[in-house]
């Protein structure tokens, strides 16, 4: 009978062992799909770095670009003459009654010219 006491202590040391051999399994599995996925993240991670760093230049780029821009457009500023309200108001004034003008010479020019054809 001693005997088979320690055989069933075994038996129970040996089903004691499986559980735990089968949980070390199972965390070991589980670090393996963590690394995995850290792996996949880095790589992402890689990624997007990437293309922070390709922006960050074009974004360099269009700055630069507009600073170019602005930089011409104030040389124009400098260069162009300017004009006070007055001389717009003026220059209004003159191209409003230089249409008035026109519309009277108009005016004038198709009267005579109904007067042509109901002349017999």
């Amino acid at each position: 009978m001693g005997k088979k006491k320690k055989s069933a202590k075994d038996d129970q040391m040996t089903l004691a062992e499986a559980y735990v051999g089968f949980q070390i399994q199972l965390k070991e599995k589980e670090v393996e799909e963590f690394e995995s996925e850290v792996k996949t993240l880095e790589e992402k991670n890689q990624r997007y770095n990437q293309r922070q760093e390709h922006l960050k230049e074009e974004q360099l780029g269009h700055i630069q670009t507009l600073l170019k821009q602005a930089k011409d457009q104030e040389r124009e500023l400098e260069h162009k003459e300017v004009v006070s309200k007055e001389q717009v108001e003026q220059a209004l004034q003159d191209h409003w009654e230089l249409e008035k003008t026109k519309e009277r010479e108009i005016e004038g020019n198709k009267q005579p010219a109904k007067h042509t054809l109901y002349c017999p």
